[in-house]
């Protein structure tokens, strides 16, 4: 077999296209990353007795460049606004975002003794995000508060990308050495840095998932109201009183009567020890007279 010289060198050139290079999380860039996983590959065996020489793996620097993407931006809104009624804007709000393409993943109602509050998470495309904002607005007859948040999430976006493409890129290089792995010994290895790696590419996966989702429908958070009279509490009579008093009473008797019940060991206890004193007191009594 021919044997090969295995080069790593601890930073990699990239062919980038505006001379730039990129740096992520960690301080490693995306090569620097690349080589160290390689380089993570398990150690050649003693004893040369597998066919599989580690040594033999080559440092393949991938130049190919990422597509350009465009800003990846999350939006948030939180509004608060005052309605005539909630029940009337409640249909209205619904009408909007279902024109608006979105969706209302949360809705909720609460009331006290001023006011009465519908509560509801949106989920809209981007695109419509402004829209339905503008349009949720001009429904208040009054605009208590609202706060736009703009996210800029592009350079952990475009972190993911890489990272994954050179986990994708180190499983295939483990693939192909797990079909020339003779021993045993090297098969395992082999499988367990291949699941440590499949591991990472689905967590990073996952979290491009999630961002994709979080860009590409923004929420709001959106809060509306109605004032209502003041609803005092009606004063409580004396027959009220009179009855809930008696209720409570009996309440206090049954428990008094459950605690008795409860505490039965110590009245025999109390018994038997009543009993004992009159027995001497009597055989005392008794000797006395006696003499």
């Amino acid at each position: 077999m021919k044997k090969y010289v295995f080069l790593a060198f601890p930073i990699i050139l990239l062919s980038c296209s505006n001379g730039e290079s990129s740096h992520f999380e960690g301080g490693l860039s995306k090569t620097e990353e690349q080589t160290a996983d390689l380089m993570m590959l398990p150690a050649p065996p003693e004893g040369n007795v597998s066919t599989v020489n580690f040594k033999e793996m080559e440092v393949i620097s991938d130049n190919t460049e990422l597509a350009v993407i465009q800003k990846q931006i999350i939006k948030t809104a939180q509004i608060r606004i005052q309605v005539e009624k909630v029940k009337e804007s409640k249909a209205i709000v619904s009408q909007l975002v279902q024109k608006a393409g979105g969706y209302l993943a949360t809705s909720n109602e609460s009331r006290d003794n001023a006011s009465y509050t519908a509560t509801f998470v949106i989920r809209v495309p981007a695109a419509k995000f402004e829209g339905l904002l503008e349009e949720l607005l001009k429904q208040g007859i009054f605009v208590e508060q609202n706060n736009v948040t703009a996210q800029d999430v592009t350079e952990e976006f475009i972190d993911i990308q890489t990272r994954l493409k050179t986990k994708r890129a180190l499983e295939t290089r483990y693939l192909e050495l797990l079909k020339q792995a003779k021993t045993m010994k090297d098969i395992l290895e082999l499988e367990q840095a291949l699941q440590t790696v499949r591991e990472e590419i689905e967590s990073k996966e996952g979290r491009l998932k999630y961002l994709t989702n979080q860009v590409g429908y923004s929420t709001i958070n959106l809060d509306i109201y109605e004032q209502v009279p003041y609803a005092a509490v009606p004063e409580i009579g004396f027959w009220s009183k009179l009855f809930a008093g008696a209720g409570n009473g009996w309440s206090i008797l049954l428990q008094l009567i459950i605690g008795i019940v409860t505490l039965w060991p110590l009245w025999i206890i109390l018994a038997l020890g009543v009993w004992i004193s009159r027995r001497i007191y009597i055989k005392r009594k008794l000797r006395k007279e006696a003499l």
